[in-house]
């Protein structure tokens, strides 16, 4: 869906990377959210 190695992506989600932007245009684009519902809650 994001277009982003799976094993990458879990990296960054266990905080084990940095990402730039062009990483999260992907996340966000590929799970069809906008970028306030991605930060909600934080």
């Amino acid at each position: 869906m994001t277009g982003i190695n799976r094993s990458y992506l879990a990296d960054i989600e266990k905080g084990n990377r940095n990402f730039g932007f062009d990483t999260l245009e992907k996340i966000v684009d590929g799970f069809g959210i906008s970028y306030s519902e991605f930060f909600h809650g934080l």
